[in-house]
């Protein structure tokens, strides 16, 4: 609706609505004033996404165009419903595998095993579970047969899977990190004081 249009009996341009669409969030972070003659429509998502309706600031309600400007509003309107339509479904992705590994090897290592990350406490653990298994898919609990204790399970956008391990071996919840090809332990994430955790993360064949 940008282009110019012309009315050749009255000579001058005619006054139609103009829709502008802006993707991301401006780096201007001082509080924006919107003019009187534009409606905004903004997602809720935080993305900073949005669309403005821009209408002359000088738009006489007994307007002739405005008797002849539904054809191009109507549709418009309905492209913008199609929009939201489309931005309600995107999924927001999850972390890959490398994403996993780079988080966990800033966690401070155990003196007696490279391979080993530490936790002050469960709390940290919980937090890194979450925040490794965020937008992920669930799957359905296991039960581990040597210690009678659930394994919880997500799958990632890459088919990596994140599991928690409520007991293990080493006496308690432990993280580990696993490559599928080849097969072996890359990572493993434990509680400083003797309260081990475990997060099995593997790829899935």
């Amino acid at each position: 609706l940008d282009e110019i249009l012309e009315d050749e009996d009255r000579k001058q341009e005619l006054y139609v609505c103009k829709f502008v669409v802006v993707n991301g969030v401006s780096e201007n972070n001082t509080q924006e004033i919107i003019p009187d003659n534009v409606i905004r429509i903004q997602t809720q998502d935080g993305s900073g996404e949005f669309i403005e309706i821009v209408f002359p600031s000088q738009l006489e309600l007994n307007d002739k165009p405005l008797e002849d400007v539904s054809y191009t509003f109507v549709p418009a309107l309905r492209g913008i419903k199609q929009f939201f339509k489309d931005t309600e479904y995107l999924k927001p992705r999850t972390l890959t595998k490398d994403e996993v590994l780079h988080i966990v090897d800033k966690l401070p290592k155990n003196v007696r095993d490279k391979r080993r990350r530490i936790v002050e406490n469960k709390e940290e653990l919980d937090k890194l579970w979450k925040k490794l298994t965020k937008n992920s898919e669930e799957f359905e609990n296991k039960v581990d047969k040597k210690y009678g204790q659930p394994i919880y399970m997500r799958k990632l956008d890459d088919q990596t899977i994140i599991q928690y391990k409520k007991t293990s071996k080493s006496g308690g919840e432990t993280i580990e990190i696993n490559s599928n090809k080849p097969r072996g332990n890359l990572k493993t994430i434990h509680i400083e004081n003797g309260i081990k955790n475990e997060i099995q993360v593997y790829k899935m064949g």
